[in-house]
């Protein structure tokens, strides 16, 4: 009796549709690290509005810092991402009629004192 379909001819095809799949999904998910990082804080912060430039060099620097950003968004790690972004720009600095403005990469690990609403009492 002859077999049909044999081990080798199932571990070719399994590979051929796997090929075939992440070349499918790649297609059309597309997105770069960037966009996928700028589209996320636009969708988060859609009430607010955000220069393109701002959230180009804000993607630009957030995947300096962690090349793994990108990766997996979660809501939660929308939110994080969001509240980035905002303590990365003027946000919570700016006067009424000032435009939005990409400042730096907040890291509180190198620069703890950026809190715009920390008060610091000198008085003793």
């Amino acid at each position: 009796m002859k077999k049909i379909f044999s081990r080798r001819h199932f571990f070719l095809w399994a590979s051929a549709l796997g090929v075939g799949f992440l070349l499918f999904r790649w297609k059309i998910f597309k997105k770069t690290a960037n966009e996928s990082l700028e589209s996320a804080v636009q969708q988060t912060l859609d009430y607010v509005e955000i220069p393109p430039d701002a959230l180009k060099a804000f993607a630009q620097d957030a995947l300096r810092h962690n090349p793994f950003a990108s990766n997996y968004l979660s809501i939660e790690a929308k939110n994080q991402l969001a509240a980035k972004f905002l303590m990365s720009t003027n946000f919570f600095r700016r006067k009424n009629g000032e435009s939005l403005r990409y400042i730096a990469y907040y890291n509180p690990s190198i620069a703890p004192c950026q809190n715009p609403f920390a008060e610091f009492n000198n008085n003793g």
